[in-house]
């Protein structure tokens, strides 16, 4: 680990994820195992660590958009891959979307300052060490199963196997180069009130396994849309006023629930007059998917 005595600043990104089907799978005693299959898509709305080094004791500051926080999954995450941390870091995070609303930016953040930290500290193999901080903290704190190993992956991504034990267990797909729109329609949801659920967790996993089985039949971006939206109302996730705001929208049109949080998304451009027809149920976010992964984008 290198010796540091000065002040330097460091900065990375982390694309955000967002998920349409997946299952809940927590039995193994070992962390880095536990997680979920499933499929979802990245987003450029994302996350950004910066990170100020100072020689100290391992005091670790937090504040997520100019607030000071606890940042729990963050901490856990640098105490985890950091155990005898000698340096002091201020982490300002800057996320570019909500939280709470099933955009992945809990684990965004988190990859991103680990994948930071890391880094600076010229440890061996920095962009795992960040990955596996980040799952074990997502899991540990029911924070999430399978947003850290997807990110790592970027764009269209099939989470073959629960965890973040290795990069084989998801593999990235043909990504399409388009924009999403986001419609969220109420506060946060609690991501740790579903899936530490016992009931909703069997319905997950069985719904789960069985439309990544039919997603398998006919493996591309548009069937994982069409079958996401029922695994959404199979597994009794979305709500009545998600329904109806989706069968509302125009033809051309293909969206579902965000996993999780109270939230849709749509595939569609601007002239679709989508946008135009959720603004009248929530605020409206729009992005695109994107295949870019956890980077450094600053160090001086």
């Amino acid at each position: 680990m290198a010796s540091q005595t000065s002040a330097n600043i460091i900065k990375a990104y982390c694309p955000g994820h967002i998920t349409g089907i997946f299952t809940v799978e927590d039995t193994d005693p070992d962390p880095i195992k536990k997680g979920s299959r499933g499929l979802g898509f990245c987003t450029e709305l994302g996350a950004t660590s910066e990170i100020s080094f100072r020689a100290g004791t391992g005091i670790l500051g937090i504040s997520i958009n100019g607030e000071a926080s606890d940042a729990p999954v963050t901490r856990m995450a640098l105490e985890h891959m950091l155990p005898k941390l000698s340096l002091d870091m201020e982490i300002d995070i800057q996320l570019q979307a909500p939280m709470g609303q099933g955009f992945g930016m809990s684990a965004a953040g988190t990859f991103a300052t680990c994948l930071a930290a890391a880094t600076h500290l010229n440890l061996f193999n920095p962009f795992i060490l960040a990955l596996r901080a980040t799952h074990i903290a997502e899991v540990e704190l029911g924070a999430g199963l399978g947003d850290a190993i997807a990110q790592s992956i970027g764009g269209f991504v099939h989470r073959m196997v629960p965890g973040a034990s290795s990069m084989s267990n998801a593999r990235g797909l043909i990504t399409p180069d388009t924009e999403v729109i986001f419609c969220i329609l109420g506060g946060e949801l609690s991501t740790k009130s579903i899936i530490q659920h016992p009931e909703k967790k069997k319905v997950i996993l069985q719904e789960g396994v069985r439309y990544l089985a039919e997603w398998e039949k006919k493996p591309d971006f548009d069937n994982f849309l069409t079958l996401s939206n029922r695994f959404a109302r199979d597994t009794g996730l979305m709500t009545e006023e998600m329904e109806n705001i989706l069968e509302g929208l125009p033809e051309a049109s293909q969206g579902s629930m965000v996993m999780l949080g109270n939230n849709i998304f749509m595939i569609g451009g601007a002239s679709s007059g989508i946008e135009r027809h959720l603004s009248d149920h929530g605020k409206v976010i729009r992005t695109r998917i994107t295949t870019q992964v956890p980077r450094m984008i600053e160090r001086n």
